[in-house]
């Protein structure tokens, strides 16, 4: 660790998954564990480019991940072959628009050599360029999964009654989009070789994630020789 820690490489942790799954609570953990003072949350990056782009230049960021066909043509979803590509469809479309900033976000990370956690249903890493980076830092790309459904119904209740702004019943109403677009960043993200954890238990998430962390960073900075000999 101290290796990496006086490389000036820095960590660029991306946490991605869809509504629900414990995307915040993880990375805040993570924060505070990792000691990493900047996260970024694509919900927010979404918020300000939609207040300068115009509905019409971005039509879906208006809506959220699991509607955001709704901003999609009306023909283009009238050749859906089922409501789950239209979901996907609309998802993919959000993604597109906000690859830019994501990317920048990253770049700016190695730029002043910061420690960055990445997280928000836009975090799709397989239609990122982290090839592009992989050399400048360490990047921890994975996904969070919910495995049941009614666990996912559950956790979307107590989003409502934890947090004001947070409508439950909004997503309650969207839990079979929400689930369909689960499936869908699973199944991308495992043909992509990316990690993908389940969120039964946080501290359990936490320590699985803090491990991959670990093996990359020994995979990039193997401890020194003499150091291991130091140890027997």
């Amino acid at each position: 660790w101290r290796h990496f820690k006086d490389s000036g490489i820095p960590l660029i942790l991306m946490i991605g998954g869809s509504t629900g799954v414990g995307k915040s609570t993880v990375a805040a953990e993570l924060a505070y564990r990792l000691n990493v003072a900047r996260t970024q949350s694509t919900d927010m990056m979404r918020e300000v480019i939609r207040s300068y782009l115009t509905p019409e230049v971005a039509p879906t960021l208006q809506y959220s991940s699991f509607d955001a066909w709704r901003g999609l043509p009306l023909q283009h979803n009238a050749e859906a072959e089922s409501n789950s590509d239209r979901v996907v469809d609309g998802y993919l479309s959000q993604v597109a628009t906000m690859r830019p900033a994501i990317q920048a976000a990253m770049d700016r990370a190695i730029q002043e050599q910061e420690p960055l956690i990445l997280e928000g249903v836009h975090i799709l890493p397989s239609h990122l360029d982290l090839a592009r980076i992989s050399e400048r830092a360490i990047v921890i790309p994975l996904i969070l999964s919910t495995i049941e459904k009614d666990v996912l119904r559950q956790r979307l209740s107590r989003r409502g009654s934890e947090t004001r702004q947070r409508n439950a019943s909004r997503y309650l109403e969207h839990l079979e989009a929400i689930w369909e677009l689960q499936g869908f960043l699973t199944q991308e993200s495992e043909a992509a070789q990316i990690t993908v954890l389940p969120t039964g238990d946080i501290e359990t998430t936490v320590s699985e994630v803090l491990d991959d962390i670990a093996k990359e960073v020994t995979r990039r900075f193997p401890p020194h020789p003499k150091s291991l000999r130091a140890k027997d």
